[in-house]
């Protein structure tokens, strides 16, 4: 082929990987990234390029696009484990503008670590609960996740990155014990989904690069396994790489290789077919062009909006509250003050090409729920005229990390809130009024030093393009928050990793200074994974199991009853922990093997369907 047409198996994108077919994909240990934007300029682009997958191995004639094609399928859904199915549509009209708004049009990364310094956390779906592994019988969920059977222009594609001290690129070090345990089941319930495409991570795995194996092929040469670029696309090619990723080695070195070793010209012959056959399922060769006329339509439109929000107001998590939220009915003169008060830079790292002019701010949304609202906007408390700060009855502070801190590529040592922003807490506290703060960031922030100074705390990470709205509705009682952690928020930044399931050791942490803790730390974490309160308090009652004992081949269900004692219609997201006693290899203290999300209206008990 490479004789014939003259291609090479390269592609020219950025990031092969960014576009995802199936949302069961949501695993720990996974990283799936979707782009979705009709607009031709805006289609996947990302660092002034645009980097579409079949864009130069098809001679460069693409038209940019392939939203016609998704638009002229059939698509569906079942079963969304966000929206209630009785609220999506068996249509092309909502199937993909579903998914755009659980994503908010970013790059999703369920990571199976635990290091909350690490860049790369972003995007994680609202409800989501993974940390490690949530994986049980081919399955990491009570209720199926959402299933969206796409056009096959929408990719699929995994890889695994899980560096040492929570730094991106970084080298990986684990036993193999380690990896089934973790890391081996994600990826086994992912291929079975046949993904188009299986990602590399950039670092070495037990002393051997990835990439000598999978992709990245110039990394190969600061791996120090290659010598030179040829030798670098040489081995990439003999691993089964069939394409090259931004770098450029294959068109720079492949006919030198070719004349040094004429046998290589099957393995290109090889990767050329099948990049040949996926444009070919992908309808490319048949029509490859985007449908403009649409995008008025289909372009925040207010339908998806509404999805969109409904989203982000899942997505918050509320992780403390001294009696501060809802906000009370005959407040009315409010302050937001701090740094994300007037905001709209809310879309988080990678949003593709989103726009902050779209953004609602936290201003903008207690405006829309409340236009008797007396607001006053304030990026500090100096600002605040003393008169107009005696008069409030309510202050929200709006604090956290800039989306520019967060991402690919942006570890930290210190994930701790600034410095002049734990201040302004402070300096809020001082004003003896009723207040509460709500943090943007795209990981969890080690919050010891200030978490005494905080009485209510809703955690809202980067909301996406109706932020206030969704922000605004839970903290003036509209709705209640129904998130839960995905990640254990550290005391300090020192104190990671950290977890819920680390393995059993042979001195726990206790207060002894003989045991597994830090001296200089109070053990376990600030908020665990699974943490998440709501104004209500789900009451679980009448317990029962199918079966006292369970062997390998055997299903053991468990079901109960929950209680909303309150006048808040919400979702109460029940989660099933496990325990091996005795084992003869040493076992997590406990593992999240099930969860399932219960819709509870106000004053029901409700007894959600047995799932074994």
């Amino acid at each position: 082929m490479y004789r014939t047409y003259g291609y090479y198996p390269y592609p020219g994108t950025n990031h092969v990987g960014e576009y995802i077919s199936y949302a069961e994909d949501f695993y720990a240990g996974l990283s799936l990234q979707y782009r979705y934007d009709p607009i031709r300029e805006k289609l996947w682009e990302k660092d002034s390029r645009t980097p579409e997958f079949v864009y130069s191995a098809s001679g460069n004639n693409l038209d940019q696009g392939l939203f016609s094609k998704i638009q002229t399928q059939e698509l569906w859904v079942e079963e969304a484990y966000i929206f209630d199915k009785e609220k999506v549509s068996r249509s092309n009209e909502y199937a993909i503008p579903i998914i755009e708004s659980i994503f908010f049009d970013d790059e999703i990364e369920l990571n199976a670590v635990n290091l909350p310094n690490h860049g790369a956390i972003k995007g994680l779906p609202d409800d989501m609960v993974v940390e490690t592994q949530a994986i049980v019988n081919g399955r990491g969920i009570t209720l199926k996740p959402m299933t969206v059977e796409l056009p096959t222009a929408i990719i699929g594609t995994i890889h695994i990155q899980a560096g040492i001290g929570g730094k991106d690129y970084n080298a990986v070090d684990m036993s193999w014990r380690e990896f089934y345990a973790y890391y081996g089941k994600p990826y086994e319930i992912a291929l079975q989904e046949k993904p188009k495409f299986v990602m590399s991570s950039f670092n070495t795995f037990n002393g051997v690069p990835v990439s000598a194996n999978w992709g990245a092929v110039t990394e190969l040469q600061n791996h120090r396994v290659a010598g030179n670029g040829k030798e670098a696309a040489e081995l990439a090619l003999k691993a089964g790489i069939d394409i090259e990723m931004v770098s450029t080695l294959y068109l720079e070195h492949f006919e030198q290789i070719l004349e040094e070793n004429p046998g290589l010209l099957q393995d290109i012959d090889t990767a050329v077919l099948k990049i040949l056959q996926l444009k070919n399922e992908m309808g490319l060769f048949e029509n490859p062009y985007v449908d403009e006329a649409r995008e008025d339509e289909v372009i925040l439109n207010p339908c998806f909006l509404e999805h969109t929000k409904d989203a982000a107001k899942r997505s918050c998590v509320l992780l403390k509250n001294e009696q501060m939220l809802p906000i009370r009915k005959e407040y009315k003169k409010i302050i937001i003050v701090g740094p994300f008060a007037g905001s709209n830079q809310l879309l988080g790292n990678w949003p593709c090409k989103g726009s902050f002019d779209d953004v609602v701010t936290l201003a903008e949304g207690l405006k829309q729920v409340d236009d008797s609202f007396d607001l006053q906007v304030y990026e500090s408390l100096k600002d605040c005229p003393q008169a107009e700060l005696e008069q409030c009855d309510y202050i929200v502070v709006a604090v956290g990390e800039d989306w520019k801190l967060s991402g690919e590529g942006h570890s930290s040592v210190n994930i701790e809130l600034e410095a002049s922003q734990q201040q302004l807490i402070r300096e809020v506290k001082q004003t003896n009024k009723s207040y509460a703060c709500v943090f943007f960031s795209g990981r969890p922030l080690a919050l010891q030093n200030i978490i005494d100074d905080i009485p209510a705390l809703l955690w809202c990470w980067y909301p996406g393009t109706q932020a206030g709205s969704a922000i605004a509705e839970l903290i003036t009682g509209q709705a209640t928050p129904s998130g839960k952690l995905t990640m254990s928020f550290p005391r300090h930044s020192a104190q990671a990793p950290i977890y819920y399931n680390e393995y059993s050791t042979g001195r726990p942490a206790n207060e002894s200074s003989y045991s597994s803790r830090y001296q200089d730390c109070e053990i376990g974490p600030l908020f665990p994974f699974g943490h998440g309160l709501t104004y209500s308090g789900a009451q679980y009652s009448d317990f029962t199991i199918s079966r006292d004992h369970v062997t390998a081949d055997q299903e053991l269900t468990i079901s109960f009853q929950v209680s909303n004692p309150s006048g808040y219609n919400y979702s109460e997201t029940a989660i099933l922990y496990i325990e091996d006693l005795v084992s003869k290899a040493v076992r997590p203290v406990r593992e999240m093997k099930k969860y399932q999300v219960v819709d509870l209206p106000e004053h029901q008990t409700v007894r959600p369907a047995a799932n074994g």
